[in-house]
């Protein structure tokens, strides 16, 4: 009995010298006390971050690598900012041509479709085929050019209308009658695929000018080493499937096809369920979107809502 008290008395003793050792002020004017304070953020509150540990699945250091073509290689694909809205920066009507150079005829990208969606079809069009090859549609954006919504919202509040949700149906309305509403952007999805569509305005007949297609990969397969294999074959049968429709890249770093400044095509895989990405755009009929519309607004009569 008298052992065991002396050996709690001891592990009792040995925490309190610990705790002495562990005197520590929270504050930077702390007065010293035995030794001296020391500030915050001088503390290791938190042990070191584990060592980075990499395991090989497969007992082999061979990298996956997307299939090379005989006559330029293709290397690793970059990393790859994956830009949804759809917006398209304002063109300016005279500047240098800043596109990357290439070398050879470029691809007619303006000719591609992506699941028989070809670039300037009509909104209607690609809406009615999409429904017919068995898509859920859904129309995201319709939308009224800013210069036509201002003055059908004079319009509607001369009439007295002061109600918000009254004044915002009293545009639509507007713009329903004198066609200047149109889809601006729209969805489609069908089993793992997803197109996202973008339209012109109807300055220049709302034609659809850029898609993002993405071809999800199955999440639920863990890293064992078929579902790694699995991977890699899907990898190997996406980038087989795009250079047989497509041809090979007009520039193997970026993998692009076509011209930038006109209508190109870019193709990359994403993330650890080798998500397939494929946006094309025709960047052309974009900007003319643009100076047709700024025609359209400069046209338009103006008002005199002045009185000297």
């Amino acid at each position: 009995m008298i052992k065991k008290l002396t050996l709690l008395f001891l592990l009792c003793s040995g925490a309190a010298v610990q705790a002495q050792d562990l005197d520590i002020s929270l504050f930077d004017d702390a007065p010293i006390l035995g030794r001296a304070a020391a500030p915050l953020d001088s503390l290791r509150l938190t042990p070191p971050p584990a060592p980075d540990i990499r395991i090989d699945l497969d007992n082999s250091q061979d990298q996956v690598t997307a299939p090379t073509p005989p006559s330029q290689p293709l290397p690793t694909l970059p990393s790859t900012h994956i830009d949804l809205s759809g917006t398209t920066p304002a063109p300016v009507a005279a500047q240098p041509n800043t596109a990357p150079a290439f070398s050879g005829p470029l691809h007619n990208v303006s000719l591609f479709d992506i699941g028989g969606f070809n670039l300037s079809s009509p909104a209607y069009d690609v809406l009615r085929q999409a429904r017919e090859n068995g898509f859920r549609v859904t129309i995201t954006q319709e939308s009224i050019p800013l210069f036509y919504s201002t003055d059908y919202a004079y319009k509607c509040r001369q009439k007295g209308l002061v109600i918000p949700d009254q004044i915002t149906q009293c545009i639509k309305d507007y713009a329903c009658h004198e066609k200047t509403r149109y889809i601006s952007e729209a969805t489609l999805t069908r089993k793992n695929e997803v197109y996202y569509l973008y339209f012109t305005s109807n300055a220049t007949e709302n034609q659809l000018y850029k898609i993002i297609y993405i071809n999800k990969g199955d999440n639920s397969l863990n890293f064992t080493r078929i579902n790694k294999a699995r991977k890699e074959l899907r990898q190997k049968e996406f980038w087989a499937a795009i250079f047989d429709k497509y041809g090979y890249p007009d520039d193997a770093n970026q993998y692009i096809w076509g011209d930038p400044n006109k209508a190109y095509m870019k193709v990359f895989m994403h993330g650890s369920n080798y998500d397939g990405y494929i946006i094309i755009e025709d960047v052309k009929l974009s900007n003319e979107d643009y100076f047709e519309a700024e025609d359209v607004e400069k046209d338009r009569p103006m008002r005199n809502h002045f009185s000297f």
